[in-house]
């Protein structure tokens, strides 16, 4: 729990470098088997991406820290009727329950007691055991594997990389996944203005502020990042000092911020005032990331039909249908601040962002919305490439 923090998670507002790895090895057919002394110390994000969960004797229940819940929340047994026998457990025995079992339950198991003789292991004890291992100890993935993995992560830096010139290029904003029964994402063109640097504008006067302040209005400006961590960790700054920055900027009114619950952690939100949007427009310019809208909405309407939901397509809400359930999805690809303040006042409604900036976009415009009616609002909200790899929606519930 050193390493999987609850509270380290809580108080950053977003997954750790570790907690993101726990998500995203899976697509590479890996796995991680954990253990530690008390499950109540760590981190949700580790917790919920874990897949076979074994709790053996437990005894740590106090107000403020509960192993003993903690593991009835994630077997789904009843802690006030069935919490007593995770401390009566034997030695070796501990309750297991499996996800991708179809027995969705958990069930007692016990371990056999190995007998280990504890000493030292001796260069003439490894000379004798030697000779009988295989000469072939690494297996190594074959080419085609390798070579996809390869692909993966070069089509990863790509993506990320910015521009250096000004010009239309295709820019893939999903991958094509070969196990996955839903189309395959198309090449959405898109034009990027490239945004001038802070420095060059700070030099011509244009804002009489920090580097550091101005690094963090272009992050905000640009739609890079939305939440405290991921803002200050993609500039390489310090906790404190993006603190203190950022409370410069909110105080002289080019900042805001809103406090909301993603799922059970609590961020903060980040986004510019008018004054900042301002302020930022005069220093950089605008950020312009025009993706064709025809073909991301055929796009998208694909991947809804591939997963049996029913389109009824409007201008700017779309009626979802399945069953007897129906739902509204909006559909976002500009960076056009009064557009985006249009898209996040349609309460209610999921939100499918283009790519990951549209969707830092509409997170901060639905902080500033918040901040301006204070009236508490749940946004529902996925990028496309998400959605197209399974994931769900996640929920962000502003205060």
């Amino acid at each position: 729990h050193h390493v999987l923090n609850r509270e380290k998670s809580k108080k950053m507002g977003t997954e750790s470098v570790i907690d993101l790895v726990f998500r995203e090895v899976r697509e590479l057919g890996m796995g991680i088997i954990y253990v530690d002394q008390h499950p109540s110390l760590i981190s949700y994000p580790a917790l919920g991406n874990t897949s076979t969960h074994i709790y053996m004797n437990l005894g740590l229940d106090t107000q403020y820290s509960s192993d003993i819940q903690d593991a009835c929340s994630m077997l789904g047994l009843d802690y006030r009727t069935e919490g007593t026998y995770l401390r009566q457990l034997p030695v070796g025995d501990g309750f297991l329950l499996a996800r991708r079992l179809s027995f969705p339950h958990p069930f007692l198991i016990r371990f056999p007691h190995a007998k280990v003789n504890k000493g030292t292991i001796t260069d003439e004890m490894v000379a004798q055991i030697a000779p009988e291992l295989p000469e072939e100890t690494v297996i190594e993935p074959p080419l085609s594997e390798a070579s996809r993995i390869r692909d993966h992560m070069k089509r990863k830096k790509h993506h990320h990389e910015k521009p250096k010139h000004a010009e239309t290029e295709p820019v893939e904003i999903m991958e094509e996944k070969e196990d996955v029964s839903s189309p395959t994402a198309p090449q959405i063109p898109r034009e990027q203005l490239e945004i001038r640097e802070p420095q060059v504008q700070k030099d011509a006067g244009k804002i009489d502020l920090p580097d550091a302040c101005l690094k963090i209005m272009r992050v905000l400006g640009r739609f890079d990042a939305s939440a405290t961590s991921e803002i200050y960790g993609g500039i390489s700054m310090s906790g404190s000092t993006f603190k203190k920055n950022a409370n410069r900027l909110v105080s002289d009114g080019y900042l805001g911020f809103r406090s909301a619950k993603v799922y059970r952690q609590n961020s903060i939100f980040y986004f510019l005032t008018n004054k900042g949007a301002a302020a930022f427009s005069r220093t950089f310019g605008m950020p312009r990331e025009e993706i064709n809208a025809a073909e991301f909405a055929v796009a998208a309407e694909k991947l809804f039909r591939s997963e049996g939901w029913a389109v009824n397509r409007a201008d700017s809400v779309w009626i979802l249908s399945k069953k007897d359930r129906q739902l509204k999805a909006v559909l976002a690809s500009s960076l056009e601040r009064a557009m985006l303040e249009g898209n996040v006042a349609n309460e209610g409604a999921y939100f499918v962002a283009a790519n990951v900036r549209v969707k830092n976009a509409l997170m901060q415009m639905a902080a500033k919305r918040i901040s301006e009616t204070n009236r508490p609002f749940v946004l529902s909200i996925a990028d496309f490439e998400s959605l197209h790899k399974g994931e769900k929606f996640k929920k962000i519930g502003f205060e």
